[in-house]
């Protein structure tokens, strides 16, 4: 079976909202208290998350369940 390489791929806030089920103001909530990673700020007002930093997130949460 292949591994599909996720290292490229990454979300718009948009995305990751969709993603989740949840709107933009608890997004950034979620990044102020440490609960979703910060992601990568690509200009002043732009960031983007890589979808295997997403993944690991993910699985960690569900130990945690």
């Amino acid at each position: 079976m292949h591994q599909k390489d996720y290292s490229r791929q990454y979300l718009t806030y948009k995305q990751v909202c969709s993603r989740y089920g949840i709107g933009s103001t608890t997004l950034y909530r979620w990044i102020e208290q440490g609960r979703l990673p910060e992601g990568d700020k690509i200009g002043p007002r732009a960031r983007r998350w890589n979808i295997r930093d997403l993944l690991k997130w993910e699985r960690e949460r569900m130990g945690e369940a």
